[in-house]
Parts: C-alpha cells; sequence; structure tokens
C-alpha cells in the first residue's frame, strides 16, 4: 500500500455531509389515500353539494314562484306561460353554473372543454343513426301538431308555432344545465375523489345517476309508482354518465337529451289535455322495465368501454 494516498473510505460508512451543508430531514410518509365517504371532505364536493342544493331549490319552489309571476305578467295561453317560466328559470341555471364553471377553472373536469373530433366521434355511427331517428321523430310530431285539429289540447292554433319553439329552446337550456350540473360537475367531482379505475367509475356513475333521479322527484302518488319513476331516470341518467365518461366531454349526453326531452314534450302535448299542469304518472308495466334493463345494460357497455380506452392508454411498464 502507498503510504502517501489516504485508504478510501468503508463501502458501508454513512456519507458525511460537506462542511457548510446541513442534512434534510427525512420525509414524512404520505397519508394512505381515502375512500368511500372519507374522500368526499373536500372543498369542491362542498361547492357542488351546494350547487345541487340550489339546483333542486330552483327547479321547485323557485320555478313555481317564477311560473306564478309569468302568469301575471303575461297575457297568453297557459302552456305558452309555463314554457315562458321554464326557459327563463333555465336561462339563470345555465348562467349560474357557466359562472360556477369559469370561476373554479373546472372546464376539463365538467366536461365542458373537448375537441371538435372527439364531439364528432360521439358513439360512432350507431349513435348518430340513433340521433337522426330521434330527430325524425321529433319532426314528424311537430307536424302532427301543427297539422292537427284546432285547439289541440285546449292550445289556440295561433299559439303552436310559439310553442314548439318554446319547447325547442327551453328544452336546449335543460339539457346544458343539467348535464353540466349532473354529468359534469357532480360526475367530476365524485371521480376527482374516489378515482378512475372501476373501483371509483362505477360508485361515481351510480351516485351521480341517483341524484339525477331523486331530483327529478316531481310526481306524486303511491310509493310504488314514485320509486318507479325514480329508477327510470336514474336508468336515463346512467346511460349519459356512460356517455359521458366514453367521449370524455358532456356534450354529446347533451344533444342526446335535448332530443329525448323535445321527443317527450312534443308526444305529451300532442296526447295529453291540460298536460302543463303537471307531468302524468309513470306506470308499472313489463314493458317499462324491460326498457330500464336494457338502459342499465347499454349504461355499463359504455362505462366499460371507457375504462378499456383508459387502461389503454396508460403507458406499459418497460422490462
Amino acid at each position: 500500500m502507498d503510504p502517501q494516498r489516504p485508504s478510501a473510505p468503508p463501502q458501508n460508512a454513512p456519507a458525511t455531509p460537506a462542511a457548510g451543508t446541513t442534512t434534510a430531514a427525512p420525509a414524512r410518509p404520505s397519508p394512505p389515500p381515502r375512500r368511500g365517504l372519507a374522500a368526499l371532505r373536500h372543498r369542491d364536493v362542498l361547492v357542488v353539494a351546494g350547487a345541487l342544493v340550489g339546483f333542486v331549490v330552483a327547479a321547485g319552489p323557485g320555478a313555481a314562484a317564477l311560473t306564478a309571476l309569468v302568469r301575471r305578467l303575461l297575457p297568453a295561453a297557459a302552456p305558452v306561460q309555463v314554457l315562458t317560466a321554464a326557459l327563463l328559470g333555465e336561462l339563470v341555471l345555465c348562467g349560474a353554473l357557466a359562472g360556477l364553471v369559469a370561476a373554479r377553472g373546472w372546464w376539463q373536469q365538467a366536461g365542458v372543454a373537448t375537441t371538435w373530433r372527439r364531439l364528432a366521434a360521439g358513439l360512432g355511427w350507431l349513435g348518430r343513426l340513433a340521433a337522426l331517428l330521434v330527430l325524425a321523430r321529433i319532426v314528424a310530431l311537430a307536424a302532427h301538431l301543427l297539422n292537427g285539429p284546432a285547439g289541440h289540447a285546449g292550445i289556440p292554433p295561433a299559439a303552436l308555432p310559439v310553442l314548439l319553439a318554446l319547447v325547442v329552446v327551453a328544452m336546449a337550456l335543460t339539457a346544458v344545465a343539467e348535464e353540466v350540473l349532473f354529468r359534469g360537475l357532480v360526475l367530476g367531482v365524485l371521480l376527482g375523489a374516489w378515482g378512475t379505475s372501476r373501483r371509483g367509475v362505477y360508485p361515481a356513475a351510480g351516485v351521480a345517476s341517483g341524484l339525477f333521479g331523486l331530483a327529478h322527484l316531481v310526481v306524486g302518488g303511491p310509493l310504488g309508482v314514485v320509486l318507479l319513476h325514480v329508477g327510470a331516470t336514474s336508468a336515463i341518467g346512467w346511460v349519459w354518465a356512460g356517455v359521458r365518461l366514453r367521449t370524455g366531454s358532456i356534450w354529446v349526453g347533451v344533444v342526446w337529451h335535448w332530443l329525448v326531452d323535445v321527443t317527450a314534450l312534443l308526444a305529451l302535448l300532442g296526447s295529453v289535455s291540460s298536460w302543463w299542469l303537471g307531468p302524468p304518472a309513470v306506470r308499472p308495466s313489463v314493458g317499462l322495465l324491460v326498457v330500464v334493463g336494457l338502459l342499465v345494460v347499454f349504461g355499463v357497455v359504455l362505462i366499460e368501454g371507457a375504462c378499456r380506452s383508459r387502461a389503454d392508454q396508460q403507458p406499459q411498464p418497460t422490462r
């Protein structure tokens, strides 16, 4: 050994810090991720919960007060007054939700920001074909209503064009407001809390759909009829949640929502007298149960497609 060369430190000896430097404190272990209800203890969840409460108040007593005000100020047929009040109420809701999304910067989280390519893809050719069929049904219902007997369902013939325009615009605003709230904000904040794996996606879609059904609890009657109405509406919300997850945007769901609402309202307008006094109760039937079951299966297919697509986009570990 060369006496002039210093010996190397042992390999297992701890490294000594250089002069004038401080030793960093050991990092604390990160807390385990929250699960279940504990993950909902977040400010964003409280903000969205407040928006949901505001929606329920606006859709219930707020809508009733606005309808009464419009009836006093607008000398028109009762259906025109009701739809005018609905249009004004939905316009206020859309403005409030847009302000909330802008203030919080939730364009991506709420599924509002999108690309034309993603929007055009939608659900593929099957979704576009089904949308065309629904649109054709809307045109047929509108033509039947305009060419039907005078005074149909108690509506003056001169008021029918105005009524159709109100239906189209009011239902468009309804679709935007409800999709932004339930499939945008509610579903988005639940995914942020529970994660985007299957363990988080399915509960988030289920809770958002259940809240959507409960928010439409406007029909009284026996408990079975009420539960059936909530279940049918929740099944529709389940499908739209799948559309939101599959396409990454709320706008395909907005178009579908608008088509379904316009079709239902035009059919109601052309067949039921005094429909504006309240929606008819949903009656249990085998056909309705089959439709609800098909909606649930369709929603599962969409959600599974979204989960597989997200898994395919993740980088694979290198060996």
